[in-house]
């Protein structure tokens, strides 16, 4: 961690919550004695020593020329026991964006700069508070779009894969201490060395480590957000099944056929997972040229979507259109969903296609089913007590390299090369897992990964 002993030690803030129109918004400030920096913004005034200790204090601020800004709740984290490993204050005001920028444009004259993206967690990485794979988990943990990837992030966050990595390490360490006591120790009365069973150490590290890639990969494909889209002929209530799902009215809703004449997209949280949802223009033959483009595009999102929404309206009978859209469906997972069925009940003659759902768009309870059906068909239920494990792609890539070295090691073992070149292979695999956690890191690496973290955070 020596090439970071020169870092720039500036005292920093930014807004901790999103920016815009709140209730509560959270100013956040790091570096030594950032809290005295800003002593003469408070009234009544805080005396010295107490920024020595954790306290919280309901305060008055105000600019330099003592006019008013608001009143405030002071939170004090000296170090090192804070996030970031320095002195750390928090303050809490009102929500208004013109008053958090009176307030930070207040710090920012005290000698306090505003912080880049990600400065927090990096000074909390360089602090030693965390290592660099908890550090990338609390972006992944800001920007999860399900429950499941929230749980597996925090345990990101946790230490749980840092745990896995130095067991690992440990292992590795284990095996090269071997072949080092044999190597510098020929002479003494040691044991000869057991090829065998080091080979057998060597396939059990590498194993553990293939079935951690492996379980990563299977992670990645069900941390993406599905994508469902709404297919019917037009005037059929897409855009009404689409805002029920909603609750909100996001689309405009017509019995003029053709009123959708382009995508709508919103997301969907179903079961505390994320669901990318998209209404799109009726299909129909001989639309105009606006919305025959939108109907082309509706056409695409049908054969690139992980789900299909098949709507039809029970008071219309199954006409040639309804069969031939019906039909571009096939061979896709689709939902078949009768609209409407309050007012028509008798639509069984023409029902020979698939058990459709039957429904009507305005009653919650109906919407509901349509909920947990696509919650079935999209797999978005879970196993809740499962433990997961995620690695992102810099993670993933460290884990491959180390894997490869491993392999490489086992079979220089196996075809008798020297143990000296098995020792360096082992090293070399150490040297990707100390990468993976931060211990042995590039700094142009380490600024690029932080650069990519939210203000404030």
């Amino acid at each position: 961690m020596g090439v970071f002993l020169n870092r720039d030690t500036d005292c920093i803030c930014a807004l901790a919550t999103p920016w815009g129109r709140s209730a509560i918004a959270v100013i956040r400030l790091s570096g030594l004695h950032c809290g005295l920096k800003i002593k003469t913004l408070l009234s009544p005034s805080i005396k010295d020593e107490d920024f020595k200790t954790k306290f919280v204090r309901f305060t008055k601020i105000h600019d330099h020329q003592s006019n008013p800004l608001d009143q405030i709740l002071l939170l004090n984290f000296p170090h090192p026991r804070s996030f970031t490993g320095e002195d750390v204050v928090e303050i809490q005001c009102h929500g208004s964006p013109v008053l958090v920028e009176a307030i930070l444009n207040a710090i920012v004259s005290c000698g306090i700069r505003l912080a880049e993206g990600g400065e927090f967690s990096k000074r909390a990485f360089l602090n030693g508070k965390m290592d660099l794979i908890q550090a990338e988990s609390i972006q992944q943990l800001i920007e999860a779009n399900s429950l499941r990837a929230v749980r597996e992030n925090l345990q990101k966050l946790e230490g749980f894969i840092s745990q896995i990595v130095q067991k690992i390490q440990t292992q590795l360490m284990n095996i090269l201490g071997t072949i080092e006591a044999h190597l510098d120790f020929p002479e003494d009365d040691i044991d000869s060395l057991d090829k065998d069973q080091l080979c057998r150490e060597l396939v059990a590290v590498g194993a553990t480590i293939g079935e951690k890639i492996r379980e990563s990969q299977r992670v990645e494909h069900l941390s993406r957000i599905p994508h469902c889209v709404i297919i019917g002929r037009p005037n059929v209530g897409k855009s009404t099944l689409f805002n029920a799902l909603l609750e909100t009215k996001r689309s405009i809703v017509s019995d003029k056929a053709g009123t959708t004449r382009d995508y709508i997209q919103e997301i969907l949280t179903i079961q505390g997972s994320q669901v990318l949802l998209t209404d799109t223009a009726g299909i129909r033959p001989n639309p105009d040229a606006i919305e025959g483009e939108g109907i082309e595009k509706s056409l695409e999102f049908l054969h690139a979507s992980d789900l299909i929404l098949f709507i039809k309206d029970a008071c219309m009978g199954w006409t040639q259109e309804d069969e031939n859209l019906f039909k571009m469906t096939d061979g896709r997972p689709r939902l078949f969903i009768i609209n409407k069925y309050d007012v028509n009940q008798h639509t069984e003659h023409w029902m020979d296609q698939e058990t459709p759902l039957k429904i009507c768009s305005h009653n919650a309870e109906d919407i509901q089913s349509v909920k947990l059906r696509m919650a079935a068909m999209l797999k978005l239920e879970m196993d809740h007590q499962e433990m997961f494990i995620s690695l992102n792609q810099r993670q993933n890539h460290c884990m491959k390299e180390t894997l490869g070295s491993v392999i490489a090691a086992e079979a220089l073992l196996v075809h008798g090369a020297d143990l000296e070149i098995v020792a360096l292979k082992i090293r070399e695999a150490m040297e990707k897992l100390a990468q993976m956690t931060g211990v042995s890191v590039d700094k142009a690496l380490l600024d690029h990964l932080f650069s990519q973290f939210c203000i404030g955070k």
